[in-house]
């Protein structure tokens, strides 16, 4: 018969959501999980889960063997509402994995430290403004702590030689200072107020993301990184790039809206990905063609206006985003048909003749101001295309009656601070096949977009849009739609009706969920890029839409795919997706 202890304990176990079955599968198998079970506190039976029947507090019971019991090596605590953790966690000595993470915790106990075979700590998500010191615990291997309120990192981390994974993103970091080698591949500092910081100490890392901080001079170190293969530095204040030609091993460079004026030069050839977007280059070099392994370049929002007709052979090359730029060499209506057109374009242009040569390069002609050049007025008369950035776009959004008597088909009026849609471009909806409003910052789109039935392409990227308005479903002829970097927090129901799209780029916005049971009704799609949001979960479905080929997820919230997979490219993540549906 059950005696009136444990029939007690029981009970108590029960009304604070801790079922003694769980406590008896975890003495068997070493690990325990009371995550999301909205616990407040933890039960004092759960501390005392090891301890042998001739303790008072002892969580055993007669259905339990003591002596058969197994030490508590995984802990998992996260998604509860905890606002602490009892020092009794110094009683699981063999403890090789701890998860606090989403929890409501201001610090964690000083018994920590006892933890010397600890290998995994995830305290991320939480209010962590300080960490106990952890010297001791030199097995740890991967040490999460993004999402608090830390201002500094311990010094302690520097003893952690063994740890390969460090994340301490979305802080207050103002400074970390590093000063001895360890065996660190992962370091993700992102979204923290760092002005410089010196990585060069850790000479294995493969990923370093260090985006959305305040760093206005390229990392000290970097460029002694023979392994690292993937840098982030999206969203500082770096004016220029040194040298990385040691860097053998950088596949993917991101530099993403910084004060860059020259394009980065003696960049390594392995590299794949080059995102240089939202800068001030001007001039693309020649030298470019070194980079046989370039996939994709972004030059989006920058002050390119031409581009060298050697770049036409580099054979790797895919995509090519050049929106928001001042081109004057490349048509536009080349450029709406994508990278290839732009490549044979530039294929086209490979001349030896010195004069013809010359006369290709007219960026540096001085321009009037837009109302009062003629000559420009004329010339979008005459090509139905209508260009302007910045200050000149707002000034073409105040003149675009004059052009009321012409089939305007191609518009773009990028980085001009504009903060309405232009209602002007309503009298061209029947003609205009392209429209770039990228750069501005546009609030909303109006319903009367729903008349544009002829558009193919539309880039609303970098506003300040939160949402698409349903009459978009009208848009039929839509291949593409870009929405990158704006507040929007799902995707676009409005999206899912436009059977012709192909293209759907939304990264950088604040989406959490990915319809796929929607997604799978368009026929069409081939390329989804939503990196940089919130999503939590990846659907396998997405695999089994018909024509995708490019599917871009880094930079979210969810675990699995895990990131190896990730950085494998799209085929590998719609494999892994595929080997996930039921009956697969």
């Amino acid at each position: 018969m059950m005696n009136f202890r444990n029939r007690k304990r029981i009970v108590e176990e029960t009304q604070t959501g801790v079922r003694p079955v769980l406590l008896q599968q975890a003495r068997k198998s070493g690990a325990l999980n009371l995550a999301n079970k909205s616990l407040k506190e933890i039960p004092d039976s759960v501390w005392t889960l090891n301890m042998a029947p001739k303790d008072s507090d002892s969580a055993f019971d007669s259905t339990d063997n003591w002596w058969d019991q197994v030490q508590l090596s995984k802990l998992i605590l996260s998604s509860n509402q905890l606002k602490e953790v009892s020092e009794s966690i110094g009683n699981f000595k063999a403890l090789i994995t701890l998860d606090v993470h989403d929890n409501e915790l201001a610090h964690l106990p000083q018994a920590l430290a006892e933890l010397t075979l600890l290998e995994k700590l995830d305290a991320s998500h939480n209010h962590l403004q300080n960490l106990p010191s952890l010297s001791d615990c030199t097995n740890i291997l991967v040490l999460l702590l993004q999402h608090n309120n830390l201002s500094s990192l311990p010094s302690f981390i520097a003893n952690l030689k063994s740890c390969e994974k460090l994340d301490a993103s979305h802080n207050n970091l103002s400074e970390v200072s590093f000063a001895c080698e360890s065996n660190l591949k992962y370091l993700n500092l992102s979204h923290n107020s760092l002005k410089a910081l010196n990585i060069g100490y850790f000479i294995s890392l493969r990923f370093v993301d260090l985006s959305n901080n305040q760093l206005t001079i390229f990392p000290e170190g970097v460029c002694s990184l023979s392994k690292v293969e993937q840098l982030y530095l999206r969203n500082n204040s770096i004016s220029s790039s040194p040298s990385l030609e040691n860097c053998a091993s950088l596949k993917e460079l991101y530099m993403g809206n910084n004060k860059l004026a020259v394009f980065p030069e003696n960049l390594p050839k392995s590299i794949s990905i080059l995102e240089l977007r939202d800068n001030k280059i001007t001039t693309v070099p020649g030298t470019v063609i070194d980079l046989q392994s370039l996939e994709r370049l972004d030059l989006g929002n920058n002050n390119v206006s031409g581009l060298p007709p050697e770049m036409g052979n580099m054979s790797c090359l895919k995509v090519v985003v050049l929106d928001g730029n001042p081109l004057r060499s490349i048509r536009r209506d080349v450029i709406s048909r994508g990278t290839q057109a732009v490549l044979a374009f530039l294929r086209s242009r490979i001349v030896t003749d010195e004069k013809e040569q010359s006369s290709v390069g007219t960026q540096s002609l001085p321009q009037s101001p837009f109302h009062k050049d003629l000559s420009r007025k004329s010339e979008v008369s005459n090509s139905g295309k209508l260009h302007a950035i910045k200050q000149e776009a707002m000034e073409a959004v105040k003149t675009l009656d004059d052009f009321s008597s012409v089939a305007l088909s191609d518009v773009s009026l990028t980085q001009g601070g504009i903060t309405d849609f232009p209602i002007g471009l309503h009298q061209f909806k029947n003609s205009l096949s392209v429209l770039n409003l990228s750069g501005n910052k546009i609030k909303e789109v109006p319903a009367e977009i729903g008349g544009y039935t002829t558009l193919t392409h539309l880039n609303l990227g970098s506003n300040n849009l939160q949402s698409l308005p349903p009459e978009m479903s009208t848009l039929q002829s839509l291949i593409e739609i870009n929405f990158v970097c704006n507040r929007i927090t799902e995707l676009p129901l409005c999206l899912f009706e436009i059977n012709s799209l192909e293209n759907i780029l939304g990264d950088d916005n604040q989406i959490t969920h990915i319809p796929a049971n929607e997604l799978l009704k368009m026929d069409r799609l081939s390329t989804l890029s939503l990196k940089n949001n919130c999503i939590k979960q990846v659907p396998p479905e997405l695999a089994l839409i018909k024509n995708l080929r490019t599917l871009v997820l880094e930079g979210n919230t969810f675990r699995i795919p895990r990131q190896s997979i990730l950085q494998k490219g799209s085929a590998a993540v719609l494999e892994y997706l595929r080997s996930r549906l039921p009956n697969q």
